[in-house]
């Protein structure tokens, strides 16, 4: 008979292909539009198909109260009703596990990233003009039609840009909150491995891609609240506006400005201070909270210190779908009776 909430084996191994794929492809090979649109549009099948299968399983709860197992197979022998009933314990387990990825805490993730992309394509659209080049704008159109054979006026190539950014974005935010939602398989040693093998092949190829950059090239005293806007790096660097190399944290600070940078390092100052709080007063949920702090202090290293590349995106990507399971497991919900 049909459970309540099946087992999603197969999605989590699509999931986990979808994800070895994305990394490998950014950590490996050049970035191009069409192969991004159609990650994009496999990443949105996962997501939509999660998203329902969660859903489902909400509406079933919600109609079916207390589901009694045993009471639905009264054909079964007293330990064939005690092994179907400590099955369905486990898949109700699961589901409701899932669930808490629908949850503020996942949620809040989501409305964070919907700001900064927001603040991003503003940026692109609109982008800061220094005050002392007078000609920039013209240098910009100028620039743009050179590259694009479209003239600047027309927006075209800026709204490329915010498309190819936000497809990057909702690639990293898809793995954040799917991760979430696949938290229960979290004991898994060996699904645990595949995330943390993918985690560090990017590290090192970001790592080999450039050594050690000064934190914070440019003075941050002298970055306005307003940036140039998504891949305006290089013209910046023409124009002797920007250093080489720069970090991704140098590189946000020029193409958002101040408030792109805090739209960005909010939610994980806030985060960190969470995990930092419940791996001191949950004992419980200290060993998880813990490993997510110390994958956050990869990532927050990266940003600082390792070069800006499209090859961070392959560690954005895996570092998020390491710290899910751990997020999950240090904010679980439990009520003592």
């Amino acid at each position: 008979m049909k459970s309540l909430f099946p087992p999603a084996e197969t999605d989590l191994l699509l999931y986990c292909l979808l994800l070895g794929v994305t990394v490998f492809y950014f950590a490996f090979l050049p970035v191009s539009n069409e192969v991004l649109g159609i990650l994009t549009l496999l990443w949105s099948t996962a997501l939509i198909l999660r998203l329902k299968d969660l859903l489902d399983f909400s509406d079933r709860l919600k109609r079916a109260g207390h589901y009694d197992y045993s009471e639905q197979n009264p054909s079964l022998s007293l330990p064939q009703n005690i092994l179907s009933q400590l099955s369905h314990e486990q898949y109700m387990q699961r589901g409701l596990t899932a669930l808490r990825s629908l949850r503020f805490p996942s949620i809040f993730w989501i409305i964070c990233g919907l700001l900064f992309a927001a603040w991003g394509t503003m940026m692109t659209l609109f982008p800061a003009i220094p005050a002392p080049i007078p000609a920039f704008k013209n240098s910009l159109d100028s620039f743009v039609e050179q590259a694009t054979g479209v003239a600047a006026q027309t927006y075209l190539y800026a709204l490329m840009t915010v498309a190819r950014r936000l497809c990057i974005l909702f690639l990293i935010g898809s793995s954040l909150w799917l991760g979430q939602s696949y938290a229960y398989r979290s004991p898994s040693k060996t699904l645990q491995l595949y995330y943390i093998f993918l985690l560090i092949l990017a590290f090192l190829v970001n790592f080999a891609n450039e050594n050690f950059s000064i934190l914070l090239i440019i003075d941050l005293s002298k970055v306005s609240p307003c940036g140039y806007g998504w891949e305006s790096l290089n013209l910046l660097q023409e124009m002797k506006l920007a250093p080489r190399p720069l970090t991704s944290a140098s590189l946000r600070a020029l193409e958002l400005g101040s408030a792109g940078l805090a739209l960005f390092y909010f939610p994980l100052c806030m985060n960190t201070l969470s995990l930092l709080r419940i791996s001191f007063d949950d004992y419980e949920r200290a060993a998880s909270a813990v490993k997510g702090l110390l994958v956050l202090s990869i990532l927050f290293f990266s940003d600082l210190y390792l070069a800006a590349s499209e090859q961070m995106t392959a560690l954005w990507i895996s570092g998020w779908a390491v710290f899910s399971p751990y997020w999950m497991r240090s904010h679980r919900y439990v009520r003592k009776k």
